[in-house]
C-alpha cells in the first residue's frame, strides 16, 4: 500500500485510481475526507507496483497538484 499526499480539493477515488493505474493495477483506492482531507490510500497486487507507484508517481501531477506518493505506515494504537 501507498499513501497518498497534496491532493486537490475535489480530487475522487475514480481520478486517484486512473492516475495511480499508470504504476500498477490497483486494487483499492480511497481519497480520505474530514480529518484527513487531502490524503489517500491506495492498495497494489504486489510490493513490486507500490514500489514502482513511489518511483514513478511522487511528485507528479493529478488536478493540476504535486502530488506526494510514499509507503504506508500503518498508526498503532498508543
Amino acid at each position: 500500500m501507498v499513501m497518498i499526499g497534496n491532493l486537490a480539493d475535489g480530487t475522487n477515488w475514480k481520478a486517484l485510481q486512473e492516475h495511480m493505474n499508470q504504476a500498477g493495477k490497483t486494487t483499492w483506492v480511497e481519497c480520505f475526507s474530514g480529518k484527513g482531507n487531502g490524503t489517500g490510500g491506495v492498495s497494489y497486487s504486489t510490493a513490486e507496483e507500490a514500489a514502482n507507484a513511489i518511483t514513478m508517481l511522487n511528485g507528479s501531477l493529478l488536478n493540476g497538484q504535486a502530488i506526494m506518493v510514499d509507503v504506508w505506515v500503518k498508526q498503532t494504537a498508543s
